[in-house]
């Protein structure tokens, strides 16, 4: 039975690993013509022979010149004994190198310690030990002890520095069950570092808001094919505690709403960004801060830009006159709109005219029956108006205006 595999070098050309397993014993007599034929695959990749022993006490093998980096060695022995056709074979279960991978934390400063195994031994009854070896040290001290799983181990270490290089190694200790001489087997795995990066601060988002009431001061709303321009600022936050302001550049990312999916657009050096040529104006932005050695921070707050919401009715028309703009009751500029609900009142509040149809409204001075004259306008007066407007902005905004306008004839 293979009881070790036990990673002793780790480098990508000269690694090296001890294999040891059980020397087996005869029923009746000694072997005759004894051979360990021991393969190693790369993982769960084809075997491939790598010694031929002929002598039965011979029962521990120095695999070198291995990659015990990058790769995670799996092990096959297989025992002959006699010759011709009385020979017998027989396979031992496969057992792997502990394989131990690192997953840093730089936010919570802390660093995920896994390993994980494939052998025929029970590696849950006993602790693992893990060492380490801090920065600016050359030796590796243990720090923990972690009872794994089946497979498998993790430990979480905390507390740590960030900026700083930490390695890691871990040794299991194995058994066989009713096997009282196989109950400390001891493995360890290949030795591994990582740098515990720290994290770009988050950064801080603006934007710059739309002059609503320039446009509403405009003679008429912008054409239908009017482009329009985002400007984004952002500071440097102070959040993740610990973080760093070592951002080497941003990335840009837009949403049509601030709930929808959020796209990569562009990366920027400066803290500023002008999102140019866009059919409107409302869209949602977050930007990322990312760090030289490739960190990335959390995406910053949204700032989302907004509809202009207004509408602007007159306060004359005069019906049947030279000036176009003045011949029906219309706002004078408006955002653009969904629907308007407006109802006209005379002095006196009796109600001369209503409709939904036109969202810009266009009354002409037309009048209920009673209210107006034979030709079915209303005389000239003051009249008061209540317009139920819906907005065909994003959020679809509903507002109630009220007022005066006077009709001349």
């Amino acid at each position: 039975m293979l009881t070790n595999v036990d990673v002793n070098t780790t480098n990508t050309a000269t690694g090296q690993i001890t294999v040891k397993w059980t020397q087996p014993k005869a029923d009746v007599g000694t072997f005759a013509s004894p051979i360990y034929r021991l393969s190693r695959s790369i993982g769960a990749g084809a075997p491939t022979l790598v010694a031929t022993i002929t002598n039965l006490a011979d029962t521990t093998y120095v695999d070198r010149g291995l990659n015990t980096v990058l790769n995670q060695y799996t092990y096959t022995l297989t025992f002959l004994s006699g010759t011709g056709t009385t020979q017998v074979q027989e396979t031992a279960p496969s057992a792997t190198s502990v394989r131990t991978s690192l997953i840093p934390n730089g936010i919570n400063r802390t660093m995920t310690v896994n390993w994980a195994y494939n052998v025929p031994w029970d590696n849950s009854k006993q602790p693992t030990r893990i060492y380490r070896r801090d920065p600016g040290s050359t030796t590796f001290n243990q720090i923990a002890t972690v009872t794994p799983g089946a497979t498998s181990g993790t430990y979480l270490d905390q507390n740590l520095t960030t900026g700083q290089e930490y390695c890691y190694y871990v040794q299991t200790t194995g058994q066989y069950a009713n096997y009282s001489f196989l109950q400390n087997l001891l493995n360890n795995s290949q030795q591994v570092c990582a740098t515990l990066q720290a994290v770009p601060c988050t950064p801080v988002l603006t934007l710059q808001v739309v002059n609503c009431d320039s446009l509403a001061a405009l003679g008429s709303y912008l054409p239908v094919n009017q482009t329009y321009q985002n400007n984004l600022r952002w500071t440097v936050g102070n959040t993740p505690t610990g973080c760093e302001a070592n951002a080497v550049y941003y990335r840009i990312f837009r949403s049509d709403t601030d709930g929808g999916t959020y796209t990569l657009i562009d990366s920027t050096t400066q803290t500023t960004y002008s999102d140019r040529n866009r059919p409107r104006p409302t869209y949602c932005y977050k930007v990322q801060a990312v760090a030289a050695a490739g960190q990335r921070s959390g995406l910053s707050n949204s700032a989302c830009q907004v509809d202009c919401v207004f509408f602007i009715l007159p306060n004359i028309f005069i019906p049947g006159s030279n000036s176009t703009a003045n011949q029906v009751f219309r706002p004078k500029t408006t955002s653009p709109l969904l629907r308007t609900h407006i109802q006209i009142f005379n002095r006196w509040g009796r109600k001369v005219y209503e409709s939904d149809r036109d969202p810009y409204i266009n009354w002409t001075g037309g009048g209920v029956a009673g209210e107006s004259g034979t030709s079915g306008m209303v005389s000239g007066g003051i009249y008061y108006y209540l317009a139920e407007v819906e907005f065909a902005d994003a959020a679809q905004t509903k507002r109630t205006y009220k007022g005066w306008v006077e009709l001349v004839r």
